[in-house]
């Protein structure tokens, strides 16, 4: 006779689930980085701190300022510092004398470094340097006329400007422009440009924007303002090629 196996209950009991670990809050005032500007050569201490609402704040501080527990304690006061409770002026004491967790050179030009082992770009930086002293992009850039960022993917920018760009010449002689820039130091060639001229609505904006494009720029509100010169009588559009070296 053919004997039955006997199915094995299936067990139903369940491990509980292992729960996060809380994460520590973050102190009320930290330092961040000593940050130094590659141009003028001044110093900052750069500072988090909590706000109300749980909200968190920044500050760049001069160094003559951060180190002196009265004045630093006035500025965070004015950027709305929730202060623990207790002796406040102690507490920046305390971390006024914090080393702080990095230190930062701000670059004096974006482009290649004089390394040639990183190129600095508006908002990030390409390539390895000093491990203790991280190199940022330029302080001035934040003055900068013209507005700079990302959106979308590379994917979507082939097909939606490259791809379409081989019907122009003007579009595909100024996005090579665009991408040839940073390599006249590398041939030695001196930085130029390219003027583009014709009637009102020829399509030089839609060209300049086209090459812009490559390095953050995708509107004409976003261009610089000499950028955006234009007359009835087609007046000139220059797309600056500036060398990096």
């Amino acid at each position: 006779m053919p004997v039955s196996k006997i199915a094995k209950p299936k067990s139903s009991i369940t491990l509980p689930k292992k729960k996060p670990k809380p994460k520590a809050p973050l102190p009320a005032l930290r330092k961040i980085a000593n940050v130094e500007d590659g141009v003028s050569g001044r110093a900052y201490e750069l500072f988090s701190f909590r706000k109300p609402l749980g909200r968190r704040g920044r500050e760049m501080v001069a160094r003559e300022r951060a180190v002196d527990s009265t004045k630093l304690l006035e500025t965070l006061i004015s950027k709305n510092w929730e202060a623990p409770e207790g002796d406040r002026e102690l507490h920046v004491k305390a971390v006024i004398s914090d080393k702080p967790a990095s230190y930062w050179l701000c670059a004096a030009k974006i482009g290649w470094q004089a390394d040639r082992r990183q190129f600095v770009l508006h908002g990030s930086v390409i390539g390895d340097g000093s491990s203790q002293m991280k190199l940022k992009p330029p302080m001035w850039i934040e003055k900068v006329d013209g507005q700079l960022g990302k959106r979308g993917s590379l994917e979507g920018w082939k097909k939606g400007v490259a791809i379409p760009a081989r019907f122009s010449t003007r579009i595909m002689m100024l996005m090579s422009c665009a991408f040839a820039a940073p390599l006249l130091s590398h041939v030695e060639l001196q930085s130029f440009a390219v003027l583009l001229f014709g009637a009102s609505k020829a399509g030089k904006t839609t060209a300049l924007l086209a090459a812009s494009s490559v390095m953050g720029i995708g509107r004409e509100s976003d261009l610089p303002r000499t950028l955006r010169f234009s007359s009835a009588r087609g007046c000139l559009t220059i797309s600056s090629i500036r060398g990096t070296n």
